[in-house]
């Protein structure tokens, strides 16, 4: 397409992830603080680099050395593969394993893509003799790989009770997570058995909207629950017309200084709370989450804005109401 070795179906993936990469900056900077935003972001952004360098690159017919091409290609799909594992680590909160870490990954990515593909390539000029050197490295890691990390996402999955809700949203998004990593390990396998753009970013590219609809998921619910959460607060059209999500309340003279503790989303909903005056058993009758999570959130807010109880926050942000 265009005089490139890109297909019409890498070309519309492109437009429609750049379309998303746009849209999900405009919503990131409406809550800079929310890193989960920025996780997928960055997520989108390494598809989108993957689909246009994997779909430029290798094309015979190109004036680019071949070794340029062949290094960008195969770069593109190594960078997804360390950004899909930090966005699992991230977005998911699970603990790096020892032998997988981001750091790791990212020197074993860097040393194959140098001596078994960029090395070879140079010598023998033969990118189907540098490419299956270089996959078959790859796969003997991967299969190491996702064989230890589903082992930990099965305990994690396993340790979460059925009962609570927070956790069985968490182990919606291990399956999801999980389902994602499961499309994008078949890379190697289908780039080994020859040159099938269509089929391998097709393939690739479900990991992506699989996590996207996540997202949207995820966004849709938040604002669903703020709208909740305000108007347990006691804010609703004819309190507050101007106020649309929690982010609004930052903008209160009294909550001003409060941006600077770094508190999580779910930390802020519960902070609100409390300076409402709600009990624990009230805020975790709100927010559907144990009376227990509460209490060990709240503590995390004593901790990050340094007061020892209930009693000494109220007293740092004021006794009166914030509305």
């Amino acid at each position: 397409m265009f005089g490139t070795a890109m297909t019409y179906i890498v070309f519309i993936l492109c437009i429609i992830q750049f379309s998303i990469f746009l849209y999900q900056i405009y919503i990131y900077f409406e809550r800079p603080n929310d890193t989960s935003r920025l996780n997928y972001l960055f997520i989108t952004c390494s598809f989108l680099t993957y689909n246009i360098l994997s779909g430029l690159f290798y094309d015979s017919n190109s004036s680019i050395n071949v070794v340029i091409q062949g290094g960008l290609a195969y770069f593109s799909g190594i960078q997804l593969y360390i950004v899909f594992t930090w966005f699992l680590y991230t977005e998911y909160n699970i603990q790096p394993l020892k032998y997988f870490s981001i750091k790791i990954g990212t020197i074993i990515g860097a040393l194959a893509l140098i001596f078994l593909l960029v090395l070879p390539l140079y010598v023998t000029q033969d990118i189907d003799f540098a490419r299956k050197t270089f996959m078959y490295a790859l796969i003997v890691y991967l299969i190491f790989y996702l064989f230890n990390i589903t082992y930990l996402i099965y305990t994690l999955y396993n340790s979460k009770e059925k009962q609570n809700i927070e956790n069985l949203k968490y182990r919606k998004k291990l399956k999801i997570g999980y389902t994602s990593l499961i499309f994008i390990t078949i890379l190697p396998i289908i780039t080994l058995l020859g040159d099938f753009q269509e089929v391998e970013h097709s393939l690739v590219n479900i990991a992506y909207f699989v996590i996207l609809f996540q997202f949207f998921g995820d966004y849709f619910y938040s604002v669903e629950s703020e709208y909740k959460i305000l108007n347990e607060l006691g804010f609703n059209e004819n309190t507050s017309k101007d106020l649309k999500t929690i982010e609004d309340l930052y903008n209160d003279k009294i909550l001003q200084k409060f941006k600077d503790f770094k508190l999580t989303p779910r930390q802020r909903e519960i902070t609100l709370f409390i300076l409402q005056g709600f009990s624990y058993q009230e805020i975790s009758e709100a927010t559907y989450i144990t009376e227990g999570t509460v209490t060990k959130h709240a503590s995390d807010i004593f901790k990050k804005v340094g007061v020892k109880n209930k009693e000494e926050l109220l007293l740092f942000f004021g006794k009166n109401s914030i509305y």
